[in-house]
């Protein structure tokens, strides 16, 4: 059985990413503030015996919280703040919540001697490209001088890069 930590696990997709870990007879840590997800995507696991959640902001977690654990072998960081008006509103606290937290989490991960980081990215970066001719988007499109645009988008870019940068150090 191996130890799994989700982040966002009260979103649509962290709580579905949940029920099937523990499906397959994985320990699971949830960890969600509820700013974005909702208490009742987990209602039908919330008492499995493999499942305990723990409800926080990402940043305000302990930096030793996945040792306590007593490790950890997978990070899954879906937590985010990604409603566009409200990072386009609240720009520090979009940083705060999307770069400083994904930062935050790379390192605890890498503290608690976890091996395997999945981050959950968005197609956001590509927002400039509004006509069909760059239809799919694809990796390669951005950054450029036509995307990203919005605040949501460069946070998550910016996030982007710390994993691609920093999970290179799980493996080291």
């Amino acid at each position: 059985m191996s130890k799994h930590l989700v982040t966002g696990v009260c979103g649509f997709v962290g709580s579905h990413l949940a029920r099937r870990l523990l499906a397959e007879g994985h320990q699971v840590y949830g960890v969600d503030s509820l700013v974005c997800g909702f208490a009742e995507n987990i209602d039908d696991i919330i008492h499995h015996k493999n499942f305990l959640v723990k409800i926080s902001d990402i940043n305000s977690l302990p930096f030793n919280f996945l040792k306590l654990l007593g490790g950890i072998d997978y990070t899954w960081h879906l937590a985010a703040r990604g409603e566009t008006y409200w990072c386009r509103d609240n720009p520090e606290e979009a940083l705060r919540a999307n770069v400083h937290g994904t930062l935050k989490i790379l390192d605890m991960a890498k503290n608690a001697g976890c091996r395997h980081f999945f981050f959950s990215d968005t197609s956001a970066e590509y927002d400039g490209f509004d006509d069909d001719e760059y239809f799919p988007t694809a990796e390669w499109m951005a950054p450029n001088t036509v995307t990203p645009m919005g605040y949501y988008s460069i946070t998550k870019m910016c996030a982007s890069s710390l994993n691609v940068v920093c999970s290179c150090a799980l493996v080291s």
